[in-house]
């Protein structure tokens, strides 16, 4: 395994700043692996995928 993988489920546009912290303290603790950020932004129009094995990650905030 050489990436991480985490998901940022926002519900909010100050969301977006998270990811720089997430990265930074990912990066931090595992310094060797590729950090991948993807944020799903959920609303009452767009709720995402009910399910969590939709989403790609290794790890979920």
């Amino acid at each position: 395994m050489n990436e991480i993988k985490y998901t940022l489920l926002s519900d909010g546009s100050s969301d977006k700043r998270l990811i720089q912290i997430l990265n930074w303290l990912l990066n931090e603790h595992c310094p060797k692996l590729t950090v991948i950020p993807i944020l799903i932004h959920e609303s009452i129009n767009n709720p995402g995928p009910d399910n969590s094995r939709e989403y790609p990650l290794f790890i979920i905030f």
